[in-house]
């Protein structure tokens, strides 16, 4: 690489650097203002794209009348049991004992005084950030949980007794009362599930399996794989006249770079640029030649930025830019980073507008659970991110059924099922224009002895975040009162203390 390359590719890691500082200094700033753009119908996406939706919407609900719904839909293995931790000196007689199958009885009268509470216990497998592998177990209502390496499984289990042996310090130790099991959803909870299923495709991402994931993006090797994206931007400022702004020309004289004129003079310029561009540069074949050649390179090799998909949308076919967006996942560097839930908008934007109904599907419902990622996220942010039910809702979509049976947790989903965040889900239901119906339908399920305990346990939390963002909505204290009386409809063990 030349020198002049290297001083492209740092001066574009140093405005991207800035560029992130600015606007997390700025969106902490700002409390209650719109997240997206609005349209003139009050929604985020734009009336052709609605009225694109909703056609679409009709064959799904067709299809989904016509569907097989003989399927079943099993919960995840569950059982009820005790949890305990033992001092690490105990290891040696402990394992003697439960490898003889110690009766719970004697267990508590050498290791224990009080068998505590009774849990009930969920079993799944779990694969970490490293491709490690794991049994996890939740215990639930204190929602602790326990992994143990899935080759070391068998030899953790010793009839009742799971021990995790592995563990450095002091031990962790469940008795299970009978084994996991799982049980069959009712029919009118499976027909749910089945909805999601049938309108959220299973066979779709939002993200192409290779798309790139550089937190930072305009790296040095960016700069490796973009000459045609080089090209075409030194064409267009040959083309107006005005050179980019360099950081050195704000440079005060105690060494420090003088962002707030940079900046200033940096939107100017871009201005110019559009301006330029949407009034003289579309029509020249040199500017279409090069942004082709762009979107080829950027295809090829994954070096797309968003004012490159810009240009492409605009220029060549939504359908080509929505191709780029899928290429890159855009993670938040920071709380207040909103860049994110803006590229999943964009990829909504862009779905719908060409007629990509999966697509769109998951990335709406990845702004509604705020299913991003980022290096960090304090809570302090969370309240401006919106859930956007209503562009659901104007779709003509059974919405309860779809977020419901995105709630529900089974063992047999097909691959790529989407599960709903419990918590972004309450805050959702809580603005629905069915909130009525939402509510008759949580409530049955809590205290419905046909379903699961664990699928149970989580309407009920469902229904306690739902409560609780009503309140906040209207500026209440959060009133426990319809908390408790749902907590009266639950199994007695699930029920903390003091609730």
């Amino acid at each position: 690489m030349d020198n002049q390359d290297n001083t492209f590719a740092l001066k574009l890691t140093i405005m991207r650097n800035i560029c992130v500082l600015f606007c997390c200094f700025l969106l902490s700033q700002i409390n209650g203002q719109t997240e997206f753009k609005e349209y003139e119908n009050g929604l985020i996406y734009s009336l052709n794209a609605i009225s694109k939706l909703t056609e679409i919407v009709g064959e799904k609900n067709e299809e989904f009348r016509t569907c097989d719904l003989t399927k079943s839909f099993a919960s995840t293995p569950q059982t009820k049991g005790y949890v305990f931790e033992i001092d690490e000196s105990y290891k040696q007689t402990l394992r003697e004992d439960v490898e003889g199958n110690i009766s719970l009885d004697a267990f508590l009268s050498k290791y224990k005084e009080d068998k505590g509470s009774l849990y009930l216990i969920i079993k799944s497998k779990y694969t970490n950030y490293k491709e490690e592998k794991y049994i996890r177990f939740d215990m639930y209502p204190d929602e602790n949980s326990l992994q143990i390496p899935e080759e070391e499984w068998e030899s953790s289990r010793f009839g009742s007794w799971i021990v995790n042996f592995s563990h450095q310090g002091d031990i962790d130790v469940l008795y299970v009362t009978n084994e996991f099991e799982t049980q069959e959803l009712p029919d009118t909870y499976k027909k749910m599930v089945q909805y999601s299923e049938c309108l959220i495709d299973s066979t779709t991402t939002v993200f192409k399996e290779n798309a790139s994931r550089n937190r930072f993006r305009n790296s040095i090797d960016d700069t490796l794989k973009a000459k045609k994206q080089k090209q075409f931007f030194k064409f267009i400022e040959e083309q107006i006249g005005v050179k980019e702004p360099d950081f050195e020309d704000y440079e005060l004289k105690n060494g420090e770079i003088n962002y707030k004129k940079y900046r200033k003079a940096y939107v100017k310029y871009e201005e110019k640029k559009e301006t330029h561009i949407t009034s003289y540069l579309y029509e020249e074949p040199q500017f279409l030649k090069l942004l082709n050649e762009t979107y080829e390179e950027s295809v090829e090799n994954g070096s797309s930025t968003n004012e490159i998909e810009t240009y492409v949308a605009k220029y060549l076919s939504k359908a080509k830019a929505l191709e780029l967006k899928r290429s890159r996942v855009v993670m938040g560097t920071c709380s207040m980073d909103t860049s994110p839930r803006i590229h999943a908008m964009n990829i909504s934007q862009l779905s719908a507008e060409s007629y990509n109904w999966d697509v769109f599907l998951r990335a709406h419902l990845n702004i509604m659970n705020d299913r991003f990622e980022r290096a960090s996220d304090g809570s302090y942010a969370w309240e401006q991110r919106h859930t956007y039910i209503k562009e659901l809702e104007v779709l003509q979509i059974n919405v309860p059924d779809l977020l419901l049976g995105m709630s529900f947790r089974v063992s047999n989903p097909s691959k790529n099922h989407y599960y709903g965040s419990i918590n972004r889900l309450g805050r959702a239901i809580a603005e629905s224009k069915d909130l009525d119906t939402f509510e008759t339908i949580i409530t049955k399920a809590i205290k419905d002895q046909e379903l699961d305990d664990f699928n149970r346990l989580l309407m009920f939390y469902l229904y306690g975040n739902l409560r609780y963002h009503l309140d906040k909505n209207a500026e209440l204290d959060f009133d426990r009162t319809l908390i408790n009386e749902k907590a009266k409809l639950l199994p007695e063990y699930l029920v903390k203390e003091g609730l």
